[in-house]
């Protein structure tokens, strides 16, 4: 291999790196974020009856977390991490052809 084709190849393995690095860092805050959001609401169901947050302590988990705004909460998560390990993906095709149009 020549010299200049190794130094693109080494240029273009730092590219994905710091990009890889960037995703993850991003991905980290938002977890921060979610934490926050989450660990906010539960304290005020917990100790604060008169909490608009108190209702949910009887109420399913994906009820409080659309409320939090994270709509099939558990996909958008699992969505995310799977971007940020394997890097950009292809756009995703339409699963309604295959007879699977379940949200879930």
């Amino acid at each position: 291999m020549s010299n200049k084709k190794l130094d693109n190849a080494i240029s273009r393995l730092e590219r994905h790196k710091k990009a890889r690095d960037e995703a993850e860092k991003a991905m980290e805050a938002e977890r921060e974020k979610v934490l926050k959001q989450i660990g906010e609401a539960v304290f005020a169901a917990a100790t604060k009856p008169r909490s608009k947050w108190s209702k949910y302590l009887d109420r399913p988990l994906r009820d409080l977390l659309i409320e939090l705004g994270f709509k099939s909460a558990p996909q958008n998560i699992q969505s995310t991490a799977r971007q940020v390990a394997n890097g950009p993906q292809q756009p995703q095709q339409n699963n309604a052809a295959q007879g699977n149009n379940s949200p879930f």
